[in-house]
């Protein structure tokens, strides 16, 4: 993943219509003579080595803070807040040790069952 540059097409709404792995600048110039963004309803923004450093590639759907220059996933809850620090959306109280899923109806956790397939799953 190193040896890859990331751009992402990014809408006038901030969000990601798409993100595109390339060899290095050069190559992505080259894409961009061919399908220039204005095509694309969009402009290419090249995603920090930073963010790719930590596996946060941005995919479609997800938003860019220009003023961070920084890509983060959609909310997967409506309750759930967006630490500005991290970028990471974070559930009104800490997720318990074990398996669990959000259950936004009731606005906490609860335990993972074989019964229970509708929730977000984490472990």
């Amino acid at each position: 993943m190193e040896d890859y540059v990331y751009y992402a097409l990014v809408a006038s709404n901030n969000k990601v219509l798409k993100c595109m792995p390339v060899i290095d600048d050069t190559e992505f110039e080259i894409i961009n003579r061919q399908y220039p963004s204005e095509w694309l309803d969009g402009k290419w923004v090249r995603v920090c080595n930073d963010q790719v450093d930590m596996y946060k590639i941005p995919c479609q759907g997800w938003n860019y803070l220009p003023e961070k220059n920084l890509f983060y996933p959609p909310r997967p809850h409506v309750s759930w807040k967006l630490n500005d620090h991290t970028m990471e959306w974070e559930a009104p109280s800490p997720q318990p040790e074990g398996r669990w899923y959000w259950n936004e109806d009731e606005g906490s956790w609860a335990p993972f069952s074989d019964d229970v397939n509708n929730g977000v799953i984490n472990e």
